[in-house]
């Protein structure tokens, strides 16, 4: 934020360059809703993180997650509304962005089969 079209060039061309929208959706749903799409639209799937919080307390995390949830989920809706995408490619695309994307991007995964 606020610089989505920029982000969106160098993470479709940079093989290194990732979007992470940690505080994007908490700071401006609207704005991050739009650039989810225009995200989707240009750059892989596999390099998009729609959330991540560094709140201080569970209580901000979970209402930072749930503002991630609800933004990602109505750009979503959005783009099956349109038949840019199908439903079943947008349940795909929330996994990734909202869980299978950090796992990867940050290997987590080690961390995860304990």
């Amino acid at each position: 934020y606020p610089y989505g079209g920029e982000l969106a060039a160098l993470a479709k061309n940079f093989p290194n360059v990732f979007i992470d929208l940690a505080w994007s959706a908490t700071i401006s749903p609207s704005y991050t809703q739009r650039y989810i799409q225009e995200f989707l639209e240009t750059v892989p799937n596999n390099k998009i993180v729609a959330f991540g919080g560094d709140c201080h307390t569970p209580e901000g995390v979970y209402a930072a997650s749930v503002m991630a949830r609800e933004t990602v989920e109505n750009a979503l809706i959005a783009m099956v509304r349109s038949g840019y995408i199908s439903e079943k490619e947008a349940m795909v695309i929330i996994e990734k962005l909202l869980r299978t994307n950090a796992i990867e991007i940050y290997g987590l995964k080690n961390f995860l089969n304990q």
